[in-house]
């Protein structure tokens, strides 16, 4: 048997000339040293300029209401899920009460987040606690209806510790503390605040930004950016929230926390107090029934001239008892 080699052909075409592969780097080696250096800042700048965003958790355990009624839980078995216990429609339920406009308004009036301390940190600027400003700003009233103004201010406490610098689109202004300030498009007081720590003369020589924003816009953001999930076979659920500062997510999550239990607690007591009300209600109706039988059963005997047949043989043996006694007395004599 004989064997046949079919040859194969190399295509030149398909190799490849080093050396001219060095001539076009070598040619072109002041591009690529610039696309180095711009990738090299940019990365700097994004590794240590730009803030770092932390993800903050907690966990709040889900206690079912047991003040239901036998049939409302009969109807709930369908949706029973076997591993937690609980319905799945009932943790939805909960998920959104943490997050519905009710609970985070009431953490931004608590946390007065419509104002926003922030301090410029290279190319960025950081929001800070309003704990580590040594002023605070009270807003009267605010109104953004008009999109071009800037509710930006930068605002700087003076060294005298009784005035402070404005600084606005109407140029630098001084003005003392617990004064109000008419802006146009909001009110303020600028007052001392006493939860600040001083740290020398740092605290009057640092202007920080101060951001005012509608309290619509702020619940909105916390809709966006806190997250609420069920921990898989429990009756737990997770918050969470991504920002550049831990503390002030720290102090949202656990205020949602503060007014979603009291929110609960409200929603008992108002069971507790409906169920005593209803229970009262019935009680008296029923004693208003038992009376009206009573007031009737004594007109029925009075009309139709009944006696009570107990009453009347209790009458009768006195009777004889009485006559008894008196025979008894007659044969002594």
């Amino acid at each position: 048997m004989s064997q046949y080699t079919t040859p194969v052909s190399v295509n030149d075409e398909d190799e490849i000339d080093l050396a001219e592969l060095f001539k076009v780097i070598q040619s072109k080696w002041k591009l690529i040293l610039i696309a180095l250096v711009v990738f090299a800042i940019g990365g700097y700048i994004i590794a240590n300029l730009l803030p770092n965003r932390y993800l903050t958790k907690t966990t709040i355990l889900i206690e079912e209401n047991t003040q239901k009624d036998p049939f409302s839980q009969l109807q709930g078995i369908e949706s029973l899920d076997i591993f937690s216990g609980f319905s799945s429609d009932f943790l939805q339920n909960e998920i959104e009460i943490l997050k519905s406009r009710r609970i985070l308004g009431n953490v931004v009036d608590s946390l007065d987040l419509i104002v926003a301390y922030l301090h410029d940190d290279t190319f960025v600027q950081i929001p800070l606690q309003p704990r580590a400003v040594p002023f605070k700003v009270e807003v009267g009233y605010l109104s953004l209806i008009n999109t071009d103004v800037d509710p930006n201010l930068s605002i700087r406490l003076n060294r005298d510790g009784t005035s402070f610098t404005l600084y606005s689109e109407e140029g630098e202004r001084t003005f003392d503390l617990n004064t109000r300030i008419e802006l146009g498009f909001c009110e303020i007081t600028v007052t001392e605040n006493p939860l600040f720590r001083t740290n020398g003369d740092k605290a009057y020589f640092t202007t920080y930004e101060v951001l005012l924003r509608r309290r619509s816009d702020v619940i909105d953001e916390l809709i966006k950016n806190v997250g609420v999930s069920i921990v898989e076979n429990s009756s737990v659920l997770a918050i969470s929230m991504e920002n550049t500062s831990v503390e002030i997510s720290e102090e949202i999550l656990n205020s949602m926390v503060v007014f979603y239990n009291k929110n609960a607690i409200k929603n008992k007591n108002a069971i507790s107090l409906n169920t005593a009300r209803f229970i009262e209600k019935r009680l008296r109706i029923i004693s208003q029934e038992l009376d009206s039988v009573e007031r009737s059963k004594v007109d029925f005997k009075s009309t139709n001239k009944l006696t009570d047949i107990a009453f009347q043989a209790e009458q009768f043996v006195e009777h004889i008892s009485e006559t008894k006694k008196k025979e008894l007395e007659t044969l002594t004599k």
